[in-house]
């Protein structure tokens, strides 16, 4: 299975798809010629007006040489033209009719000295002008050959005018000189289609090289820089042999770096190929022949039926072949390859013909088992240290109980009365306590959520009615530390999202008491809720406090991190972003943050709607400070 044989029957296009594909070549060909063409003319005009001179009228070799300058401008703005537009492939036949019209009309004008320069020349110049029509027409069949027609046009019209012209003479060098003019104009013709078979099946070879190297960049990336390497050899010598063994053997070089090998089954013959690098990725000597028996025998005895169907399912036309499987070299070492390959079927829809690669894949396997090992290992950890919290914490929560329950009846003993003093003493110590069973609380939830034992009930949630909830929640809390809440009053009601409705309370909740805790003394806080471009909806939470540094913002929800907010006396645990992202996490959301130092700070979770083909909703909002 490796590069198709010489006598091997190769796929074929239709003759209307390949003269496509050719064209854009064949055309920059021909237009690659016009400057050595122009430049070659003009200087076999001067010659010819020179030599000449002596027996044409000056005036008449001053028009003819005027106008076959005309001529030549006009190819070399043919030229400037076609590669600075540089026409795209609809446009190119209509510059290839340019082209042909060009050179007929100068091969027209080389015609003109036969003809009307002849009658006033003696033989000598005659013959002269033989040999200058001669390998004018030459340098037209190798320059032009692209496009087998082409030549015709220019060294026909000369050939014919020679002729005539010769055999006008009356003498019998005139009549033998146009007998062999015609048999060296008849002999170009031959030579001209010979030429150009060559320079199409050169065309022909740099396409399938061209599409070769396509396929090999799809199937290794990281073998596009040699690829690209091998093309640009393959074109530079596309006209010989040499350049298709040149590239044959950078392209084994390629796939030996990349483990990629190749390889091909001939139906017809039952033969089996393989590139050299497929022999190494399936731990078979170069010298052995390789067959379809062979080859299965490669194959891991537990794949061999999954090899064979993927092999019968791509021969019926069903799926393509691609698939994974194992490798036991003759040694007992056993790697994983990766195999593709594609089936041409002849006209009948009959196959009879597979080719594809082989791409040794045992090192990515190995790595991919040892990060699920290690994914699986910190899954282990994670579990262990939420078990952990939940058993510590409910361990911590009974003796505070305790502790909280003897402070309140201290606090409360009608015939022992405390003293301010030892008042105060015990409002601190329920006070710590409070806020120490708050924080078992969310040690609780935390280790809950992390341990997938947090009961998540999705649902369609109504914003509006949510959201109105969560504003009489927080007026109290806000009117007690003088700030202001704001939120837009949609005239267009949002649509439901899908998410747990107590998880999502929860989850405003803690970023409007954020919210509050973090703002500036008489600072604003803004609710609000809109349906985003990429189809989510944005619930956001925005303060006027003193703004988070973008370094620290990655600290946010960590637990236990509060980026040093513990040394300004606001309270807090530093769990609660935490527990919020898990939440939002597992309902299928996702949570974010703005922040400028200074100005403030907007917290945003997003769900998708529990519509989906809810569009174009308009959002026209108000803004009413509400308290």
């Amino acid at each position: 299975m490796s590069a198709l044989r010489k006598d091997q029957p190769r796929p074929t296009e239709s003759p209307a798809a390949l003269r496509e594909k050719l064209l854009p070549d064949q055309m920059a060909l021909l237009y690659s010629q016009i400057p050595v063409a122009v430049a070659g003319s003009f200087l076999c005009a001067l010659a010819a007006v020179y030599l000449t001179r002596q027996s044409i009228p000056v005036s008449q070799l001053g028009w003819w040489l005027g106008a076959n300058g005309g001529v030549l401008v006009w190819r070399t703005m043919l030229y400037i033209l076609f590669y600075r537009w540089k026409p795209s492939p609809p446009d190119l036949n209509r510059w290839l009719v340019y082209f042909a019209v060009s050179i007929g009309v100068s091969g027209l004008m080389w015609s003109i000295p036969s003809i009307w320069f002849f009658p006033q020349l003696p033989l000598e110049g005659k013959v002269f002008i033989m040999f200058l029509a001669g390998g004018l027409s030459v340098s037209a069949v190798s320059t032009y050959s692209a496009m087998v027609w082409v030549p015709p046009l220019f060294y026909l019209p000369i050939g014919v005018s020679t002729v005539a012209g010769l055999f006008a003479d009356g003498s019998q060098t005139g009549q033998v000189m146009g007998w062999v003019t015609a048999a060296f104009f008849g002999m170009l013709i031959v030579s001209g289609r010979n030429v150009h078979r060559s320079n199409i099946g050169a065309l022909v070879l740099k396409l399938e090289k061209e599409s070769l190297l396509t396929s090999l960049e799809k199937e290794k990336a990281s073998a596009v820089g040699l690829n690209l390497t091998l093309n640009e050899e393959i074109t530079q010598h596309r006209q010989t042999e040499e350049a298709l063994r040149q590239s044959t053997k950078k392209l084994e070089t390629a796939q030996n770096i990349a483990h990629l090998g190749s390889w091909e089954w001939d139906m017809l013959t039952n033969s089996v190929e393989w590139s050299d690098e497929a022999y190494r990725i399936y731990g078979r000597p170069l010298e052995e022949a390789i067959t379809l028996q062979v080859f299965m025998g490669c194959v891991h005895p537990k794949d061999v039926d999954k090899v064979h169907m993927a092999i019968q399912a791509a021969l019926e036309g069903r799926e393509p072949y691609d698939l994974e499987h194992r490798v036991v070299h003759p040694d007992g070492r056993v790697i994983d390859v990766k195999a593709k390959g594609e089936v041409i079927f002849d006209e009948s829809q009959t196959p009879y013909f597979m080719q594809g690669t082989v791409y040794d894949i045992t090192l990515f396997k190995t790595v991919e088992a040892e990060l699920r090992q290690a994914k699986d290992k910190a899954d282990e950890a994670s579990l262990a240290k939420s078990r952990f919290l939940a058993h510590m914490s409910h361990d911590l929560r009974t003796p505070l109980n305790s502790v909280m329950g003897f402070g309140q009846m201290l606090k409360k003993d009608p015939e022992f009365p405390l003293s301010p003093h030892q008042t105060e003493s015990v409002d601190l110590i329920l006070k710590a306590g409070k806020h120490l069973l708050t924080m078992i609380d969310g040690l609780l939830d935390l280790a809950r959520i992390e341990s997938g034992k947090a009961a998540i009930r999705m649902e369609e949630v109504n914003l509006n009615m949510l959201l109105d909830e969560m504003v009489l929640m927080t007026k109290p809390l806000v009117t007690q530390q003088d700030l202001t809440l704001e939120a837009p009053i949609l005239e267009d009601r949002l649509p439901p999202v899908l998410a747990d409705t107590t998880h999502l309370r929860q989850v405003l909740l803690n970023l409007l008491s954020n919210a509050v805790k973090y703002n500036r003394p008489q600072g604003h806080i803004r609710l609000e809720a809109a349906l985003q471009e990429n189809g989510l909806v944005r619930i956001s939470v925005t303060d006027t406090g003193w703004g988070i540094p973008a370094k620290k913002t990655g600290e946010l929800f960590l637990p236990f991190s509060r980026l040093g907010a513990e040394r300004t006396g606001a309270e807090g645990t530093g769990i609660g972003l935490a527990i919020s992202r898990s939440l939002v996490g597992q309902m299928g959301g996702q949570i974010g943050l703005e922040s400028t130092v200074g100005q403030g700070t907007t917290f945003w979770v997003e769900f998708p709607p529990a519509v989906r083909s809810i569009t174009g909703l308009q959002k026209k909002a108000s803004n009413k400070t509400l308290f």
